[in-house]
């Protein structure tokens, strides 16, 4: 009866007054009566959706901070390459070994760094360096050091050619040997920077006599070279009023005629019956 009445209502027909109407059945829900959840909450609570969309997270991009200098300074960083490069075990490959800092480390971690830091690999490239700077120190010692004892030579050859010339013009002028010192001590006064050594009469005395030996050597082999040449020999009386025979050779030099003193010697005494060997000045 129900049925029909149904039908009939869906052509137009209405329902008596005197029938209640029916009361709509509910819908069975998805969700615990006895919480607020909605069916939304529910699937984003999900366990398996949560490691799902955790996933599906975007990654975070790391980069290269200059501050890690500070603590490795061997450290530096490649930015065509977009990488971290061990200046140590770059320098030396063969100790360093098989390790991503020699072409370019992307792993922008600390952690990272620190655990280059104490590989095998690193360590001995980083020996290596030390070596070899130590090299480079001692070199630099030594050059130092041979650097000062150059100019320390140098130095006291400029102060020993300075004695030497005024030993020589205390010879060539005919002046006591004790003038030495107060030549010296005037040439200190007039800025020359000259020690204590060779500054007196005993030194004066031996500056001069190196000076004569070595004048006469030269002029022996001078004289010996020549094809012509003359000497003269004759008594002349020295500063000091002492007879000495001298011997005189006269000889061109350049093309110059010049007198060069072969000997001066003194004698017995000084009449014509004194005789004299020449050989002995020469």
């Amino acid at each position: 009866m129900s049925k029909k009445r149904g039908r009939l209502e869906d052509f137009g027909f209405k329902r008596g007054l005197s029938e209640p109407k029916r009361s709509k059945v509910e819908e069975p829900k998805l969700f615990s009566r006895c919480t607020n959840e909605t069916p939304t909450g529910l699937l984003l609570n999900s366990p398996n959706l949560q490691k799902q969309a955790s996933k599906e997270k975007p990654s975070v991009m790391r980069k290269f901070i200059p501050k890690w200098k500070e603590e490795f300074p061997w450290l530096s960083f490649n930015a065509e390459e977009n990488g971290m490069i061990c200046d140590l075990c770059c320098a030396y490959p063969s100790a360093a070994g098989n390790t991503e800092f020699l072409k370019g480390c992307s792993n922008f971690k600390k952690e990272t760094i620190r655990k280059h830091a104490i590989s095998n690999g690193h360590i001995r490239a980083r020996d290596r360096s030390l070596s070899k700077e130590k090299l480079i120190a001692e070199s630099q010692i030594a050059q130092s050091f041979s650097k000062i004892n150059k100019d320390m030579q140098s130095q006291e050859q400029k102060e020993m050619e300075a004695k030497i010339n005024t030993a020589y013009f205390v010879a060539k002028e005919e002046l006591p040997f004790l003038k030495l010192e107060g030549l010296l001590s005037l040439q200190r006064k007039n800025g020359v920077t000259l020690n204590n050594t060779y500054a007196n009469k005993t030194s004066c005395a031996e500056l001069v006599s190196f000076l004569s030996d070595g004048f006469r050597d030269d002029l022996i082999c001078e004289v010996n070279s020549k094809n012509y040449f003359s000497l003269m020999a004759d008594g002349a009386a020295d500063f000091g009023g002492t007879e000495n025979e001298t011997v005189v050779c006269r000889l061109a030099r350049d093309g110059v005629p010049v007198n060069c003193v072969l000997g001066h010697k003194a004698v017995a005494h000084a009449h014509a019956e004194g005789k004299f060997i020449i050989k002995t000045l020469i």
